[in-house]
């Protein structure tokens, strides 16, 4: 029973740290906690589902949509609600991404209703028995998924001139720009980058999950697609999520914490 849950567990943080990664990029690029992240992940869940509906797209093309339109999603949340107040009070930042949190569930309750949707199938559901332990192939799509994102996501952040760029603005924005780099573009890439983490993380959470919901008063606590992430990044942040080192976002500190995460709630 232990080794199913911690199975279980590291399958639920693979999820958990696609989210808890971009949401740690966008405090350590700009230290702005970006309290909107998980009504991306949730734009990301219904995306998928309305993507899968209406064109029947298989999932390793409903996957890539998904993310860059919750890219976008994230370049305009950035450019209309952080890039006009960011040189102003610290704290008008952080409180307008409340206000685009409250907009977008309002938005989602208006177009999708208050209720549980059901996620389509998108793979085969197929169990693999290893011994007396039961593993799901979604769960395993998911993990692979995962792992593939984090594994593009570091090589990009230290192998690239993009990545350079992002660890010299998350070490200092005035001296990345003497040095000719251009923090606004960092700073809405970043947002981009992170918002499609979110959105492939929002699909796997309807695969996992079979459903998503927009309203705290319906379905199960795992549905609640913009409900129940935010609070794993909190819960993930208090173990070293949310946090940078010398050069950036602490890319590890993310996964690593997001998948204790996902342990402690398969419990």
């Amino acid at each position: 029973m232990i080794l199913q849950q911690l199975i279980n567990g590291l399958m639920l943080g693979a999820t958990y740290s696609l989210v808890a990664i971009g949401y740690t990029l966008i405090f350590g690029v700009l230290r702005v906690l970006h309290f909107a992240h998980g009504e991306v992940l949730m734009a990301g869940s219904f995306m998928g589902i309305f993507i899968i509906l209406w064109t029947g797209l298989p999932l390793y093309i409903t996957l890539p949509l998904t993310m860059v339109a919750t890219g976008v999603l994230g370049l305009i949340v950035e450019f209309l609600a952080i890039r006009p107040l960011r040189k102003d009070f610290h704290l008008a930042p952080l409180l307008s991404t409340i206000g685009v949190t409250i907009i977008i569930q309002n938005l989602a309750v208006k177009l999708f209703g208050g209720y549980g949707t059901r996620f389509p199938e998108a793979i085969t559901t197929v169990n693999l028995e290893v011994g007396p332990y039961v593993i799901s192939a979604a769960k395993i799509l998911i993990l692979g998924i995962s792992l593939s994102l984090m594994v593009v996501l570091y090589f990009l952040i230290t192998k690239t001139k993009m990545g350079r760029a992002m660890r010299a603005v998350a070490e200092s924005h005035l001296t990345a720009s003497f040095l000719g780099v251009n923090v606004d573009r960092i700073v809405l890439v970043t947002f981009g980058i992170a918002s499609a983490l979110a959105g492939a993380a929002g699909v796997m959470v309807g695969i996992s999950f079979h459903a998503v919901c927009t309203s705290d008063d319906a379905g199960s606590e795992p549905a609640k697609a913009g409900d129940g992430i935010p609070e794993a990044i909190d819960s993930g942040r208090d173990r070293g999520v949310a946090c940078s080192a010398a050069y950036g976002a602490d890319i590890a500190g993310a996964e690593a914490g997001a998948i204790l995460d996902g342990r402690f709630r398969s419990r």
